[in-house]
């Protein structure tokens, strides 16, 4: 616990900005007003979009107004900085086209040599204590998802537009006027599978731009790239299989009760299939699966306690951890293989706009890490998080795994 607040201390600085007038995401319950979920309720559909007086520009994932500059003070950094020469970090602006140097909306401007950053191995049986370090890319967008190419590019959505963010910065535009976008993830071709909300379609961009309707009428929460290629995702009632290649849905997991899925991922080996949820008691699910991912019997509770109620996101790593962040407690939870819940990280009172969505590691180029996740942050002006955890995730094919699940 202890090393847990001194890396808070490190994130927020000496003081924390006003966050009092935050703007509430369309889709996320009021804390002050909305009733969480009865895990005895036989009701399995999504409940009804909160309403709340101040969403405006949010609906499409715009910086709140009135959210403050991001100012997290200085991070802990676990690799190598690089020094202007003077003794101090090099706090060039992003985009100045300096290399090695990164405005990270810190007050101390952090940055790395990646080219020393090779420590490609995990042990399992001796994992890290995450975090390791936190901090805030202030000039990344993202709303409830973000993405990254192999080419060192960063996307997440901002004024109802797709952003692509190189790691040095500046933001342009990916793909304008998409509305309201929740998940988004790459097929292997480097086309983009988004869920947009703005009209319940799965679409497909390709890096031109040119948009292919996958799916249409499924109002998806996540997008999780499958090993075969296909998206994974949960609409509040189904978990659907959408054929990236074709289009068409199907639909993998039906709607039960006490079960209101949102994200879902496997297990490193690929027997297990995990589901988040909205509902009461912080349910996360686990299926068996085959070879070709479809479920064998029926999703049955896996870990509980894992926050309340609201789940934003699912990622596992590659020693079997999975990361869920969860709106009521605005916390960060790790679950073991076994079903063991922990806390990785948890904010509160004015620190709560720092909560993450989302879950995904970064690809290595261009200097994202991928012993990290990333997490985008809609309260924190659509800004985007970094939590080193020491691991990546599942199945990367750049680091070993000694003693893996």
């Amino acid at each position: 616990m202890t090393g847990l607040l001194t890396v808070l201390a490190l994130y927020v600085g000496c003081s924390g900005p006003d966050f009092s007038g935050a703007i509430l995401p369309p889709d996320e319950p009021n804390r002050d007003t909305y009733q969480a979920p009865d895990t005895d309720t036989e009701d399995t559909e999504e409940p009804t979009e909160p309403t709340d007086s101040k969403k405006d520009s949010a609906e499409t994932g715009a910086p709140p107004e009135t959210a403050a500059a991001v100012e997290t003070g200085t991070t802990v950094e676990t690799d190598t900085l690089v020094e202007t020469g003077d003794g101090a970090p090099d706090t060039a602006k992003p985009g100045d086209g300096e290399s090695g140097s990164v405005d990270t909306g810190e007050t101390g401007m952090f940055s790395r040599d990646t080219s020393v950053f090779i420590n490609r191995f995990v042990d399992c049986n001796n994992q890290p204590t995450a975090p390791l370090s936190l901090r805030t890319f202030s000039y990344a967008r993202g709303y409830h998802d973000v993405a990254f190419d192999e080419a060192g590019n960063q996307y997440g959505l901002a004024n109802g537009d797709i952003t692509k963010t190189p790691f040095l910065g500046p933001t342009g535009i990916f793909k304008p006027n998409q509305g309201t976008v929740q998940g988004l993830d790459f097929i292997a071709n480097g086309d983009m599978v988004v869920a947009r909300n703005s009209d319940q379609t799965i679409v497909k961009i390709d890096p031109a731009g040119a948009v292919t309707i996958l799916a249409t009428n499924i109002n998806a929460y996540g997008v999780t790239i499958g090993p075969d290629d296909m998206a994974y995702v949960g609409d509040g009632t189904n978990v659907y299989r959408i054929d990236t290649a074709v289009g068409g849905a199907t639909v993998l997991v039906p709607a039960m009760s006490n079960f209101v899925p949102r994200v879902v991922n496997w297990s490193p080996d690929l027997s297990t299939m995990y589901i988040v949820n909205i509902v009461g008691g912080g349910l996360v699910h686990s299926v068996p699966v085959d070879t070709n991912l479809d479920p064998i019997g029926t999703p049955t509770v896996f870990a509980s306690g894992v926050g309340d109620s609201w789940h934003d996101g699912l990622g596992v790593d590659a020693c079997g951890n999975l990361y869920v962040p969860e709106f009521w407690s605005s916390g960060l939870y790790k679950v073991t293989p076994q079903g063991v819940v922990s806390t990785v990280l948890q904010v509160s009172g004015a620190l709560q706009n720092f909560y993450g969505h989302g879950v995904e590691w970064g690809s290595l180029a261009g200097g994202w890490r991928d012993d990290a996740i990333y997490m985008p942050q809609p309260y924190n002006g659509n800004t985007m998080g970094e939590v080193v955890i020491g691991i990546p995730k599942a199945r990367d094919p750049n680091w070993v795994v000694i003693n893996a699940p």
